[in-house]
């Protein structure tokens, strides 16, 4: 069993625009500039799909993120980057080893820092598709031709 990997842009409208792997690769890496998203945050679906021989079989798994680009049309790396920092300092165990190491049993303190970092991941760089959009994405994703909506 293998896997492949099947990327959307979700544009305004639910328009779905299917980007081939290595595009996207070119995309993120700065290779390939897209104007027409300048300084937009782009609705991203990216779908791991199961492959027996070159045959797809199902999905696997699944992410919807906003990709950042910047005013000239490419990914913008320095926001990316903020992303990442704050997938860090919403991790539990990370947060243990950004916090100092007093005892903060006996103290007032909220220690929240974890949740108001997950709270500014979602709303930043990640999306929730609706149920309808999902199913769509999903079967796109699998070769299938999806039903007229």
């Amino acid at each position: 069993m293998g896997f492949g990997h099947r990327f959307f842009f979700v544009e305004d409208g639910d328009r779905i625009v299917r980007i081939p792997a290595t595009r996207f690769q070119r995309i993120h890496d700065g290779k390939e500039t897209l104007p027409g998203y300048a300084g937009q945050r782009v609705r991203c679906a990216h779908v791991m799909v199961q492959l027996e021989g070159r045959l797809l079989t199902g999905w696997y798994r699944e992410w919807y993120f906003l990709l950042p680009f910047d005013g000239t049309g490419k990914v913008d790396r320095d926001e990316e980057l903020r992303g990442v920092g704050l997938v860090m300092e919403a991790t539990p165990l990370a947060l243990s080893f950004l916090e100092d190491n007093r005892d903060h049993k006996h103290s007032n303190v909220v220690q929240a820092r974890g949740k108001f970092a997950k709270m500014q991941l979602d709303n930043e760089f990640r999306w929730t598709p609706g149920q309808q959009l999902r199913k769509h994405l999903l079967d796109l994703a699998l070769g299938r031709q999806p039903r007229r909506r």
